[in-house]
């Protein structure tokens, strides 16, 4: 892969990052700081999958530039499901999901 190629991927991929970051918070996701616990890690890996894959950048920055605050991502958003999960286990009590939402670290 070439530095221009490369350049490029990872320059849509932190754009792509962007909106994904601004549909979380517009939606009501804002994940806690440190690690996740197992099924929120889980949620989380799986709505940036989804979020990379869907193609429906441009849809996505008019619908986020157009909105503020909103309880529901739109029907376009192809992370919709994994929003509303994600947002699911932030709001379930505590022994729903484990004793805690930070937990232990993956990387050990």
């Amino acid at each position: 892969m070439t530095d221009n190629m490369l350049a490029t991927t990872v320059g849509a991929f932190e754009k792509r990052m962007t909106l994904r970051r601004r549909m979380l918070a517009i939606s009501g996701v804002s994940l806690p700081k440190g690690d996740l616990c197992d099924a929120l890690y889980a949620a989380n890996r799986k709505n940036i999958i989804d979020c990379y894959d869907c193609h429906n950048d441009e849809e996505c920055e008019i619908w986020l530039n157009g909105h503020q605050t909103s309880r529901d991502p739109p029907k376009f958003c192809n992370a919709r499901l994994s929003i509303f999960h994600m947002r699911r286990l932030l709001n379930a009590p505590r022994k729903t999901i484990g004793d805690q939402l930070l937990s232990r670290s993956r990387f050990r």
